[in-house]
């Protein structure tokens, strides 16, 4: 075979020509390998907020990697910094804008560069963060602050709309916003902070949820009953179509009562009904559900039901008078009589105590009884002075006091 002729001028041009193509296109060094120009990355930097913690992070294109990152010019917020990989991090101690050029290096030799300037701006740190829930026909309060300011701050609603009949309250150096919403549903509003010693401002947007009212609230002791005297007490909800559904979705009524379902299309409200047969302190929890929407609310009561009168009997007495020698406690008996509107009256009596009159109001639950003797200073009648006191019915006593002592009145014992 023979051999081509390597020494062929026009063959050995179109040999080097293949060469110095495979050598642009595999990018061999020194053969004019094309090399993109370095760019910082992002364009700009997101807003910040006031002692706040912010992070972002900046990067490069072109070059050959890794770079590294400097502050050329201008100067960080206070409270911020910049890592050599790009991690810019931290909390701006204040509200305020910030102008400064980042210079990336690329690893090449010699070394690319390109550089950056951005604009920080740190807002003022409106607060709280988020609100609280609120409720229908309830009264409703948030209070409102900032800071990254000098302050005093004005506060104003810049985007969305409160809830009806919520308003925001706006002094120097108060904020607040308050109102009795009516309806349920979430509501969006932005709210903005300016300080009135800067041109710092700063904003939150908000979503402030208004749910099913209930009353009685949380929490809340109905009306007290009294064993064997008819009971009624309403629990309504409020804010949604009017349609509920009322459930004791924990605990139990005291014994005697029923919860009694609203008339539909007519009443929102059931009904705590019956005659108690026992007495004693009970709590449960009763549940509004919107039969439109299927929103709900549960709120824990509480139902404090008193012995329809005092039982006869030995009870132990002591009274600790403000002058004189204190009185030994001594037994003491009550005969007992129920008057109308919750009213028992009866006497006290014991081997060394002389009769005396006392009455007890089962609605108020106060006692009140005089002294039939002589046991105050010199000369000043005890009958001419009532003792009044209140009763502890889980307890087991009452006390009291007036001008000459006080006293109590022990193992006064309820039909628990």
């Amino acid at each position: 075979m023979q051999r081509p002729d390597a020494t062929n001028p026009r063959r050995r041009a179109g040999a080097l020509a293949a060469m110095l193509i495979a050598a642009l296109l595999l990018g061999a060094p020194g053969a004019g390998a094309a090399v993109k120009p370095l760019k910082v990355r992002p364009e700009a930097l997101r807003l910040a907020t006031a002692t706040v913690p912010f992070s972002q992070s900046l990067t490069a294109t072109g070059g050959t990697a890794p770079y590294t990152f400097t502050v050329q010019s201008g100067s960080l917020p206070e409270g911020m910094a910049l890592s050599s990989s790009g991690e810019l991090t931290g909390a701006p101690t204040a509200a305020a804008t910030s102008t400064f050029t980042v210079l990336a290096t690329d690893s090449s030799s010699p070394a690319l560069t390109a550089s950056r300037t951005y604009t920080l701006t740190a807002q003022l740190d409106v607060l709280p963060r988020s609100l609280r829930k609120a409720a229908a026909n309830s009264s409703y309060r948030a209070p409102l602050s900032a800071t990254g300011g000098t302050g005093p701050y004005n506060f104003s609603v810049v985007a969305g709309a409160l809830p009806e009949v919520i308003e925001l309250f706006s002094e120097p150096g108060t904020a607040m916003l308050s109102g009795t919403p009516f309806n349920v549903g979430t509501y969006s509003f932005t709210i903005q902070a300016a300080d009135t010693a800067s041109p710092a401002t700063g904003t939150r947007t908000y979503k402030l949820n208004v749910g099913l009212g209930m009353s009685p609230h949380e929490g809340s002791e109905l009306p007290q009953g009294t064993v064997g005297q008819p009971y009624a007490e309403a629990i309504c909800a409020s804010g949604g179509s009017n349609s509920y559904t009322f459930t004791l979705s924990e605990g139990s009524l005291p014994e005697g009562l029923t919860l009694a379902p609203p008339v539909p299309e007519v009443e929102s409200c059931a009904k705590i009904t019956g005659e108690p047969e026992k007495a004693g302190k009970t709590p449960f929890t009763i549940t509004a559900t919107d039969t439109v929407t299927g929103l709900t609310r549960s709120v824990k009561l509480y139902l404090l039901v008193w012995s329809v009168s005092f039982p006869g009997g030995a009870v132990v007495l002591e009274e600790t008078p403000r002058e004189g020698t204190p009185h030994e406690a001594e037994d003491i008996s009550l005969t007992n009589k129920h008057e109308a509107n919750g009213i028992i009256t009866g006497t006290m009596f014991g081997p060394n105590f002389s009769t005396g009159k006392w009455t007890y109001n089962t609605l108020t639950h106060s006692l009140h009884y005089k002294w039939p003797e002589t046991t105050g200073p010199e000369g000043t009648q005890g009958a001419d002075l009532p003792y009044s006191g209140t009763c502890e019915p889980l307890g087991e006593k009452c006390t009291g006091e007036d001008p000459l002592g006080t006293f109590t009145l022990k193992r006064f014992v309820f039909e628990f």
